[in-house]
């Protein structure tokens, strides 16, 4: 038997907006302790070149910077709009 799959109710919207955000807050948690690995490794293996370690640590750290913005932008706006 085949269900139907779109929200039917403001129930099962907010159902669904409440699974979205602790899946992107869990994707951002993950994602920072990646990237605090990279840069820790790549900082650790760079170690005799102080100058190259730092660039490629804060290279390293852009990618996580952008996707924050990325997803707390729209958050953000959302609650401007339900005020």
């Amino acid at each position: 038997m085949v269900t139907n799959p779109r929200p039917m109710s403001y129930q099962d919207l907010d159902y669904l907006w409440s699974l979205s955000k602790v899946g992107a807050r869990s994707q951002l948690v993950a994602m920072s302790a990646v990237v605090i690995a990279f840069v820790t490794g790549l900082y650790v293996t760079l170690a005799h070149s102080i100058g190259l370690a730092i660039t490629v640590c804060a290279i390293g750290c852009i990618s996580f910077i952008m996707y924050v913005w990325a997803v707390l932008r729209p958050v953000w706006w959302i609650r401007v709009a339900k005020k």
